[in-house]
């Protein structure tokens, strides 16, 4: 069964400021194209999401696994994160 709708909402820009989508996609499917910037929300929703979110880490409720790595090794480092460490890696001098 193939789908004919879809939603593409665009958060930040890190993979680029332009999304290139063929007009005919839009035309022949049920297409919801959407764009979010934080600033849309109101600030005492901002501010308690915020507040909400710094206090897991503060709590310890937030865990990050991560491996120290001396900054010699760092081309074996770079290796290790292109092919999916797994785990975060932390160049240390």
């Amino acid at each position: 069964m193939r789908r004919t709708s879809g939603r593409l909402v665009q958060i930040g820009g890190m993979a680029g400021e332009a999304v290139q989508l063929p007009a005919a996609i839009l035309r022949a499917n049920n297409v919801d194209v959407l764009g979010h910037a934080v600033f849309h929300s109101p600030l005492d929703v901002r501010r308690r999401a915020y507040r909400q979110l710094t206090e897991h880490p503060a709590k310890g409720d937030v865990v990050v696994s991560y491996e120290d790595v001396p900054l010699a090794d760092v081309a074996i480092a770079w290796e290790r994160q292109c092919a999916g460490a797994g785990t975060k890696l932390v160049l240390v001098p």
